[in-house]
């Protein structure tokens, strides 16, 4: 499903871009300057979902975390950060 109002639906390419294909989308995060992986449904991913995007990302940025955002909470997506700047309560594999 895709919300035609929301931002991380419309995929447009604001800055550079890492990776893309059917179930994700990496890019550099326009507000923060860091990675985020961005699902490409409006829905929650399934769990075989997330762990292709995990992939994705630990082949892209080995040695990083997800860190959870808040800013755009209805669409499931992930800022990724080295693993020593999330806090331990923070660090989210699947939320």
């Amino acid at each position: 499903m895709i919300n035609p109002n929301c931002e991380l639906c419309q995929r447009e390419r604001l800055t550079e871009w890492y990776y893309s294909d059917d179930v994700c989308w990496m890019a550099e995060c326009a507000l923060c300057g860091v990675p985020m992986i961005v699902f490409n449904g409006h829905q929650r991913p399934t769990i075989s979902e997330i762990e292709h995007m995990k992939q994705v990302s630990e082949t892209h940025f080995p040695d990083y975390g997800w860190r959870n955002e808040r800013l755009i909470p209805d669409h499931w997506h992930k800022h990724i950060l080295p693993v020593a700047f999330i806090h331990p309560l923070e660090r989210s594999k699947d939320k």
